[in-house]
């Protein structure tokens, strides 16, 4: 979908097994190389990673699918939920080192944030939260969307959205 839309295309394989939140970000920036129209593009922790990152470089687009809620204000309230086990206890301790609050502030590019209606409360909440705080970002709910990139409504959201760029 970007090729179509004249963008140069990166794909850029994170290591999450093994690793933490802090060297998903660093893998994230040592592959990035500024070019002219620069979008980083995620989805779930790719879309946490990426807006972390975009926290410290310079982007001109975040495209967010799906914002992973594992931001220190995040993690109590992620307790109840059955895969908060299975992040392991490294990462959980790592994602404490990442608030919300404060790494908002320092996005200065434009930014979408797509969402399923059907997603989980938490992962919801934390999009919505987004984009009340960041400053003209734009919200696309996905209505019958789980947390779901294959989903065929999600993907023609991600499609509508790349066809505005």
């Amino acid at each position: 979908m970007f090729r179509k839309k004249g963008f140069t295309v990166k794909y850029v394989q994170i290591n999450w097994w093994y690793r933490t939140p802090r060297d998903w970000v660093a893998q994230l920036q040592r592959a990035y190389k500024p070019s002219k129209r620069d979008v980083f593009f995620g989805f779930s922790f790719g879309a946490w990673t990426s807006f972390v990152a975009a926290t410290e470089v310079h982007v001109d687009r975040l495209i967010l699918c799906s914002l992973s809620p594992y931001f220190k204000e995040d993690l109590p309230g992620l307790r109840k939920y059955w895969w908060y086990r299975r992040v392991g206890k490294r990462k959980l301790k790592d994602f404490e080192n990442y608030e919300f609050r404060e790494l908002y502030k320092k996005i200065k590019c434009k930014t979408i944030l797509i969402c399923g209606s059907k997603e989980a409360e938490c992962l919801k909440s934390r999009v919505e939260g987004a984009h009340r705080k960041i400053k003209g970002s734009r919200l696309v709910l996905v209505k019958g969307s789980k947390h779901d990139i294959s989903n065929k409504d999600y993907t023609a959201a991600i499609s509508d959205v790349i066809k505005s760029l």
